[in-house]
Order: structure tokens, then C-alpha cells, then sequence
């Protein structure tokens, strides 16, 4: 039963074959397969021209508005900075004593003294000392 039911499927199969363009180019041009591909492929990319055109409209608008808050921004510090009035002159010499002398206090009171290089005081940070951790290497201890 089974096999007289196949027999007659694979005869109408290789009755209609040669009759019928069910494989192949003719198929696709019998269907109108290659018009679709190409409106399918010209809907996709004209969508992604949209969506890049868009994401650049975007970034043109974001740059207007910064510049736009530039301006504003510069017109108004403009609009704040008193008139300088011209004074008198300082002397070259008095500018470089002025400064010679800020320089020396901030050596001297401000910046750390770079002179001491120990390793008594400090803790030793290296990669090395993980052993010391693991007991796989003798410490000398430290003096006081």
C-alpha cells in the first residue's frame, strides 16, 4: 500500500517536471524573481540612505546649536568684562623681582622636598613582594 502510493508520487513528479519550470533560472524569471529581488534591494537601501541621511541632519542640528550657544555665550562675557583703565606702568625690574621672589616661597613652603629617597620609611610597593607574603623569601627587619 505504502509503496504503491510512493510509486505514483514519484511518476507525477517525473511527469510534471519536464512540463512545468519548477527548478532553475526559468523559474525565477517564470515568477518574476529577479524584479523583486530588485525592488526588495532598492527599498532596503533607499531605507538606509533615509536613516543615514537623518542621523547626519541630526548632527548638523546639534552643531548649529552649540555654535548658536557659543555666540551667546562669548557676547555675554563681552558684555561683562569691565574697561580696563590704562595705569601706570610696572617696571620690567619689579615684575621679575615679583615673580623671583613667588617662586621662592613656593619652593620653599609648598612643593614637597624631593630629597629623601628611602625605602626605611616607606612601604616597599613592588611585584616582588608577594613572596614575602608566601614566606618564600627572608625579610631583613627593619631599624629604627
Amino acid at each position: 500500500m505504502i509503496a504503491d502510493s510512493l510509486k505514483a508520487l514519484t511518476d507525477s513528479l517525473q511527469a510534471a517536471q519536464p512540463s512545468s519550470a519548477s527548478w532553475g533560472l526559468a523559474n525565477i524569471n517564470a515568477n518574476h524573481g529577479f524584479s523583486i529581488t530588485w525592488s526588495g534591494l532598492l527599498v532596503v537601501f533607499l531605507g538606509l540612505g533615509l536613516i543615514a541621511l537623518t542621523i547626519s541632519a541630526f548632527n548638523l542640528v546639534s552643531n548649529w546649536v552649540q555654535q548658536r550657544q557659543l555666540a551667546q555665550q562669548a557676547t555675554k562675557v563681552e558684555a561683562e568684562k569691565p574697561i580696563k583703565e590704562k595705569g601706570p606702568q610696572i617696571p620690567a625690574d619689579h615684575l621679575i623681582a615679583i615673580t623671583t621672589a613667588v617662586e621662592l616661597y613656593r619652593r620653599l613652603h609648598l612643593d614637597p622636598i624631593p630629597t629623601r629617597v628611602t625605602f626605611v620609611r616607606g612601604e616597599l610597593h613592588t611585584p616582588w613582594k608577594t613572596g614575602i607574603k608566601y614566606g618564600q623569601r627572608i625579610v631583613p627587619e627593619k631599624k629604627s
